[in-house]
């Protein structure tokens, strides 16, 4: 026996949508870099770029305000365009080495405005590029249930 089944008419996907649009406007300079961004509810980021067209520095002015929030600052660069150091809004400022001969990150560490090491992280790879591990030598092993618990992950990668 031959069962028939009615087609089902389309779904009314637009019922599901939201009644109104959400909109995000970014500004560019003739060069093509991005100057801001203004998000659905107004918040506005501003963006800062060196004569050499790198980013400098970010700012954020919530909407409904007029006092601008740095976001990152003083920003600096290697020869290789990779960022070496930067300043957090909060005074933190983070510093990047890389390997010279492959440009991979090898160390990252992070120091609050008082000069005190919040992280320092190292990390490893294999030869395809993939990260093994990472240490945050600013963290001391700890101890607990008789087990040594150090501040580093390991990664495995299936092939």
């Amino acid at each position: 026996k031959t069962k028939k089944l009615k087609l089902l008419a389309e779904p009314d996907r637009d019922a599901l949508l939201e009644p109104v649009g959400l909109q995000t406007r970014w500004a560019f300079n003739a060069q093509g870099e991005d100057l801001a961004q203004t998000d659905a509810n107004g918040n506005v980021q501003r963006f800062s770029h060196g004569a050499d067209g790198q980013l400098r520095a970010v700012e954020l002015t919530l909407a409904n305000t007029e006092q601008p929030q740095t976001l990152v600052s003083a920003i600096h660069y290697d020869a290789f365009n990779q960022v070496e150091q930067e300043t957090a809004g909060n005074g933190v400022v983070s510093r990047y080495v890389y390997d010279q001969q492959d440009g991979r990150l090898t160390e990252l560490s992070a120091l609050s405005a008082d000069g005190s090491v919040l992280q320092k992280l190292n990390y490893s790879y294999d030869p395809a590029g993939n990260v093994l591990l990472i240490n945050d030598a600013s963290q001391p092993d700890r101890y607990c249930g008789n087990q040594r618990i150090e501040p580093i992950n390991r990664y495995c990668y299936d092939t």
